[in-house]
């Protein structure tokens, strides 16, 4: 037997014992899901708007031309 089995035993044996049969019901508050607007729109070509290097400098860089 678990832990966790012993000890709702036991729980549930004192709760006998006062007269008490009726389990607390845990009460959990509704979740709440905040949606947010997006204030910008996401761009799809981000390599654009990425400063590139120019061919020459890569060339030179990697040896090529």
């Amino acid at each position: 037997m678990t832990e966790t089995d012993e000890r709702m035993k036991k729980k549930r044996k004192i709760q006998e014992e006062s007269g008490s049969n009726a389990e607390p019901a845990q009460v959990f508050p509704p979740r709440v899901v905040c949606q947010f607007r997006q204030k910008t729109a996401i761009k799809n070509e981000v390599s654009q708007s990425k400063p590139g290097l120019s061919t020459d400098v890569l060339a030179s860089v990697f040896g090529g031309s």
